[in-house]
């Protein structure tokens, strides 16, 4: 996977510039106002009317809402590099959009129109996201295209598997492991691409042995774990890959070379990628397993870090420098997730914690939606 490329001069000034803009922003904003309803309705202080509990929801919205958003972003930004074609056009993305809000309303709904009709509308946004990126790749013979397309589709699929789980069997964990899976390893590809050192957007580092290495056994590590949790053979893979995972993290962090602060900080944001691959390892091995949900909760905020609020505040500043204000964002932004994570990760040890990491991340992405918003409006080919 290439960084997101510039888009062609004379792109419209619009939030519809690019294939980034409008589902980032879109992403953003739900994960903060999701996060402010979701939360009270899990403590019991407020009731949804929704064909899924309160658990459920929240996976459900942070995955295929608020994810599928950022990984259709990725996606379809990508794409005009790829394939050397136009970048789509404002129609297309819009479209898009007025589809993606068409699923939340359907899921808040889904205890009055059903729960199927409301996972059918919901699952429309991936599956037309993945249909558009595979005609601009056929059209554009780009066969490099067909792994990110691959991601859409498995979000796709975790999306049904998850609908048809919850609303059939009573569990969802094979949807949220589909899921799941798909944003690490797309974590695991861009983080080649955008946190090591030397390297310019339009010309990132190349792949090395060790960035293959990675890949590859996260790729095998991951389609285990989908098939055969909770096995001896599962956890032992699992835990290979945070060994590989920390090996290439320490190689990023240690080689100063062109690094910068914000690098750094993407760069310790990772660092929940190989954490959550590691306790999720030692639970499958050990007779009396790890804090349940540890190794998720983990993998979710290294994607929230590093797909939205870190690489989007990346992207979006002049090639010249980053405005001061700019600046400021990116730091309270990152203050944020840190106190989210440690309340996500900890919250087992005091009913409070979950409420502080909550409403850290309502105030990461209140931040990053009024505060990058006049970045993301400007001209496409200012952004890098």
């Amino acid at each position: 996977m290439t960084a997101i490329p510039s888009s062609p001069a004379g792109q419209s000034r619009s939030i519809f510039g690019d294939g980034a803009k409008p589902s980032f922003l879109s992403g953003a904003v739900w994960a903060g106002l999701a996060s402010l309803i979701l939360l009270p309705s899990f403590f019991g202080d407020l009731q949804i009317q929704t064909a899924l509990p309160p658990v459920d929801l929240q996976v459900h919205e942070t995955l295929f809402g608020y994810l599928a958003a950022i990984v259709a972003g990725f996606v379809l930004t990508a794409i005009p590099g790829w394939t050397g074609r136009p970048p789509l056009a404002a129609r297309t993305l819009g479209l898009l959009v007025v589809v993606w809000l068409a699923g939340r309303v359907a899921m808040a709904a889904s205890g009055f129109i059903g729960p199927f009709a409301a996972g059918g509308v919901d699952s429309l946004f991936l599956l037309l996201a993945a249909a558009i990126a595979l005609r601009e790749a056929a059209s554009g013979r780009a066969a490099s295209a067909l792994a990110p397309i691959g991601l859409l589709v498995a979000f796709y699929a975790g999306s049904v598997v998850f609908d048809l789980g919850a609303y059939h069997n009573g569990s969802s964990d094979a949807g949220k492991r589909i899921a799941i899976a798909a944003v690490v390893m797309l974590v695991t590809v861009v983080g080649g691409r955008v946190l090591p050192r030397p390297g310019t957007e339009d010309q990132p580092p190349a792949f090395g042995a060790l960035d293959i290495v990675t890949v590859a056994v996260s790729a095998v590590a991951l389609l285990v774990w989908i098939a055969l949790p909770a096995f001896i053979v599962t956890g032992a893979l699992l835990l290979i890959a945070g060994i590989v995972h920390a090996v290439r993290l320490f190689r990023w962090v240690s080689d100063r070379k062109g690094q910068n602060t914000l690098t750094l900080v993407q760069q310790i944001a990772y660092g929940f990628i190989p954490l959550g691959f590691l306790v999720l390892g030692l639970g499958d091995l050990s007779p009396h397993g790890t804090a349940a949900g540890v190794d998720i909760r983990s993998w979710l905020v290294s994607a929230t870090a590093i797909l939205t609020l870190g690489t989007v505040a990346r992207i979006s500043l002049d090639p010249a420098g980053s405005p001061a204000a700019a600046r400021r964002f990116a730091w309270i932004i990152y203050s944020a997730i840190g106190l989210a994570a440690v309340g996500r990760l900890i919250g087992g040890l005091s009913w409070v914690l979950p409420a502080i990491g909550g409403a850290a991340l309502v105030v990461a992405f209140a931040v990053f939606s009024i505060g990058y918003l006049p970045l993301l409006a400007r001209p496409a080919a200012a952004v890098r």
